[in-house]
């Protein structure tokens, strides 16, 4: 928060929206006083409790984050997603990325992504599960010709994730 303020005011903030139990936010600071001109970073962490909370729709959830003063109000829009977290590290970049959902559960939507190109590390935001991935690569570990492919079966993805694929180092279906 800023203020552009020519007084000194004091700030109660909160947030609203409707949640489900399980889910809470802390505000560090919870009030605060802006004197003119002065700067104040606020600190909002959100905590969800996955046995109240399971994976299912609706994912993303949004809130406002309301800073009261006596003659003042600020509002700031707030929103999260919950998912697993899957990081991908390449040691070469994949031509084409497929990252398949073993579940496809029909009720949340989610059945795969498909990126070209995806950079040396690429992360995904998806359901707690069990995925395939299958990166393709233009060519081979000695250069050969054609397409390459590194797949990677039965990974499990809860909370945070890290997988790192090489070319080079696995074995290869080479087209």
């Amino acid at each position: 928060f800023k203020s552009l303020d020519t007084n000194s005011r004091a700030y109660a903030l909160a947030v609203q929206g409707s949640l489900p139990a399980g889910i809470t936010w802390t505000i560090d600071p919870a009030n605060l006083v802006l004197s003119p001109g002065q700067t104040q970073t606020v600190n909002l962490t959100v905590s969800v409790d996955n046995g109240s909370v399971p994976f299912a729709p609706p994912t993303s959830y949004l809130a406002k984050l309301v800073a009261a003063a006596l003659d003042d109000k600020l509002s700031v829009p707030v929103a999260f997603y919950k998912a697993g977290v899957l990081n991908l590290t390449f040691d070469v970049e994949p031509a084409k990325l497929f990252i398949d959902d073993q579940n496809k559960d029909p009720n949340d939507g989610f059945y795969y992504i498909w990126k070209e190109y995806p950079g040396l590390t690429f992360t995904a935001l998806v359901p707690p599960r069990t995925y395939n991935i299958i990166s393709m690569f233009g060519s081979g570990p000695s250069g050969a010709k054609g397409f390459s492919h590194v797949v990677r079966e039965n990974v499990e993805v809860k909370g945070t994730t890290n997988l790192s694929i090489s070319l080079n180092q696995e074995a290869v279906n080479r087209i």
